[in-house]
């Protein structure tokens, strides 16, 4: 049960001061000194001289915790401070929900009024105070830009009078830079009354100098039914590989440029094709292709009558 924490410089008997706290660390205590003694939902008690050792508070404890001098039988209340442990951030998760927006998504800690969230990217580190109400009814999106970033998140006290028992527990995640890669397909050149082989055109964009040398390779798919309108290939193996770039090509291509930004185009090869019509679709391949955004052109662009 919480006690009514003693004025300032009031006067007690040793036998008024509240038991020990349980998490104040050993070694505190020393009959005839001072030290602190806290009333809260952690529970209180008398300290002694040499240097204080408040240990950790439970997480989501709010404990008023005072200095009082003791000497036999009497002791003197002296200054007091709120020191809270507020509960930690858990599952704290990142996507990019849209180009320059970051969707961050955690569990909300307990009863917390307000979580900071720190979004750090391009050497500058920006704050967002986060409402219970507003994150439970709208989420959190945050503004960003391509580059690499990390976020950071942690409950904010509930009390302005508050001292922040440990800042050690902050959730942490990252994303890499925003890298893209979108597909289309041109018409061939006209060869007379009829046009040559249509030509994939394969376009990596990222923040410069971010993709790396491991970017996914990409294989565009064709699929024939014997319908009018053929169904999409549902994954790479759903139809018969038409073309292929490796994630080296789309590397080099983008560092050449040094901008980022690089295309390989690469003509169709329509003798593997099935029949027409037939259905495309493009995908990546690799471990890397989990990291990478791929944009894809208007579905009736990849119907091939």
């Amino acid at each position: 049960m919480a006690r009514r924490r003693p004025a300032e410089r009031a006067e007690l008997t040793a036998a008024e001061l509240p038991p020990p706290l349980d998490w104040v660390g050993p070694g505190w205590s020393r009959p005839g000194g001072t030290g602190p003694a806290g009333t809260g939902p952690a529970g209180s008690g008398p300290a002694g001289s040499g240097p204080v050792s408040v240990g950790h508070p439970p997480p989501g404890s709010l404990t008023s915790v005072c200095a009082v001098s003791v000497r036999g039988a009497r002791a003197l209340a002296g200054p007091s401070v709120l020191v809270e442990a507020p509960l930690p951030v858990t599952g704290l998760a990142l996507r990019r929900a849209a180009p320059g927006l970051v969707e961050v998504g955690f569990d909300w800690p307990g009863t917390a009024g307000t979580v900071t969230v720190v979004v750090a990217q391009d050497g500058r580190r920006t704050e967002f105070a986060v409402a219970r109400s507003v994150f439970l009814r709208e989420g959190l999106r945050v503004p960003v830009t391509p580059a690499a970033l990390s976020v950071e998140a942690h409950a904010a006290p509930r009390s302005a009078r508050s001292v922040l028992a440990s800042a050690g527990g902050d959730a942490r995640a990252g994303l890499p830079a925003d890298v893209a890669i979108a597909y289309e397909l041109v018409p061939g050149a006209r060869r007379g009354l009829r046009r040559g082989p249509a030509v994939l055109r394969v376009t990596v964009r990222a923040p410069a100098g971010a993709p790396g040398p491991d970017l996914p390779g990409f294989v565009l798919v064709a699929r024939g039914d014997g319908g009018r309108n053929p169904r999409r290939p549902g994954g790479p193996s759903g139809g018969t590989a038409v073309c292929r770039v490796t994630g080296a090509e789309l590397a080099a291509a983008a560092a050449d440029t040094g901008t980022g930004t690089g295309t390989v185009e690469r003509p169709i090869d329509t003798a593997v094709a099935p029949g027409r019509p037939y259905a495309l679709r493009g995908f990546l391949l690799g471990g890397a292709a989990a990291s990478v955004r791929l944009e894809e052109p208007p579905l009736l662009s990849l119907v091939v009558r």
